[in-house]
């Protein structure tokens, strides 16, 4: 999969081939077995454990979480969301840039 690094230099010429392609089917392929591995649907009965909804945002991107059970730091992720910000956006006071977090979040995850 390494072989994929020398392609984001700007002093060498881009040239996909064979081995490139296979490389990029290997992560691709890790990438989508992890992914679906970790989801956990939630649980809305009564008695169930707390859904935990955990955000955050910086200068350059947005990020956040949906988990339930009692610690959210070792419990599996229902739903995960991440984003960068526009060169607009990026210019937004930080309170609102978490502000813009739980909005796209809730957008993009409902």
């Amino acid at each position: 999969m390494g072989v994929l690094h020398a392609l984001t230099s700007n002093a060498v010429l881009f040239q996909w081939d064979f081995t490139h392609r296979c490389a990029f089917k290997e992560i691709k392929k890790s990438a989508n077995k992890c992914c679906n591995h970790h989801r956990r649907p939630l649980d809305h009965s009564k008695g169930a454990p707390p859904i935990n909804v955990v955000m955050d945002g910086c200068i350059t991107g947005i990020a956040g979480f949906i988990s339930q059970g009692e610690d959210w730091k070792n419990i599996p992720v229902a739903a995960f969301y991440s984003a960068k910000l526009s060169s607009v956006q990026q210019n937004y006071f930080i309170h609102k840039i978490e502000m813009l977090a739980g909005l796209e979040m809730t957008v993009q995850l409902r």
